[in-house]
């Protein structure tokens, strides 16, 4: 069997490399919100408006951040559940402000602490996504 008879180059890369930007809109509707973060919380706002305003590089960062993988989910993120089933989630980490997000690669769980603004949300997250990816992009 040909895959060039089977997908198109533009499927083919889409499937090798992944889409050219990452669909937030679908990411947040499958995402679960845990341990005290719903919809209205303000750090969830805050996290989604950062990820939309986030080059696909960076939105690339964040997956492997997230999941260990800088490649969204070929089916979208309703299709991509961890060992136990469940979807994507974001973790209320009860922690303070000063503290860095971190993820649980293999659950798609990343801990997000109840950040006081938009800019501490960013800054933090922006550094985790730098200096946490490291042991991941060395193999």
């Amino acid at each position: 069997l040909k895959l060039s008879s089977c997908l198109t180059v533009k499927e083919l890369t889409t499937l090798l490399l992944g889409p050219e930007r990452l669909d937030v809109s679908d990411m947040r509707a499958n995402v679960s919100l845990r341990d005290g973060y719903d919809k209205s919380s303000a750090v969830i706002r805050w996290f989604w408006q950062v990820v939309e305003e986030m080059t696909y590089e960076e939105q690339q960062r964040l997956l492997m951040f997230w999941s260990g993988c800088p490649i969204p989910p070929l089916h979208g993120f309703s299709s991509k559940l961890n060992p136990s089933g469940e979807a994507w989630a974001i973790h209320k980490l009860n922690a303070p402000p000063t503290t860095l997000p971190t993820a649980s690669t293999c659950m798609y769980l990343l801990n997000l602490p109840p950040y006081p603004t938009m800019q501490t949300l960013r800054a933090k997250l922006m550094l985790a996504l730098t200096f946490g990816r490291q042991g991941y992009d060395q193999a």
